[in-house]
């Protein structure tokens, strides 16, 4: 018996006309004193960075909204996916709506033949500040330390860390979809503290044994606070 094919979705990645490589504008600013007790020195040190070209992805085949949810939200489900009953139970265990569970449908306004369309673009939103406050005995002789604090402020609009379009697209924190905001940067440390000492002689002649440790210190990574499922049917 012969095989009727069935149509296909068209997958298409789009790159915005004139869009630019990532860079970024960055200052510096750093001021070493030595103290008047022990040889110690005093540092301190300011970087700033300024997003001028990102690159974040949106997607196109959403389309229109169907509804609006009272935060706002604007929502992409079909009828079916509008209406609470349709949630995918287990049991006892509600995991609210789900695409293709009792007839509801993500993207209900996408055409039949559109399936996944990424158009990449660039934003200039994000950057970033560290300040660095630190102390240190540089080597004298057999001895050597330091102690240094660095304070993290960052925002991004996408990490951009998978080898797959759709999964950029996925893994931006956003309220509404494709939207070009800035938030808080899951790779940040907020508070880092960091130390060293090391220790050095010479046992067998002008041959210097060197032994040395360090600690790092770190606080305040970001998280968030995502719905289970799909919220809005975006997909």
């Amino acid at each position: 018996a012969g095989l009727t094919p069935g149509s296909g979705r068209m997958n298409v990645d789009i790159i915005e006309p004139g869009t630019r490589m990532p860079s970024v504008w960055k200052a510096n600013l750093a001021l070493d004193h030595e103290l008047p007790w022990y040889g110690i020195t005093a540092s301190a040190e300011l970087l700033v960075t300024k997003v001028k070209d990102a690159l974040y992805f949106e997607r196109l085949d959403v389309m229109t909204p169907t509804a609006y949810g009272q935060d706002g939200r604007a929502i992409y489900w079909n009828a079916a996916g509008l209406n609470p009953n349709n949630s995918r139970m287990s049991g006892t265990n509600n995991f609210g709506m789900t695409d293709g569970t009792n007839n509801a449908g993500t993207r209900a306004n996408r055409p039949s033949d559109i399936g996944d369309v990424m158009l990449l673009r660039n934003t200039h939103k994000g950057g970033s500040s560290q300040a660095t406050f630190a102390l240190s005995k540089p080597m004298a002789e057999n001895w050597g330390w330091s102690l240094g604090y660095t304070y993290t402020a960052a925002k991004e609009v996408s990490s951009l860390t998978s080898s797959q379009n759709t999964s950029n697209w996925n893994n931006t924190l956003i309220f509404n979809s494709n939207e070009n905001v800035d938030y808080n940067s899951r790779y940040a440390i907020k508070d880092r503290v960091t130390a060293t000492l090391e220790w050095k002689h010479a046992f067998f002649g002008n041959y210097a044994t060197r032994a040395g440790l360090f600690y790092e210190g770190r606080t305040g990574r970001p998280y968030s606070y995502i719905f289970y499922n799909d919220v809005n049917g975006d997909g």
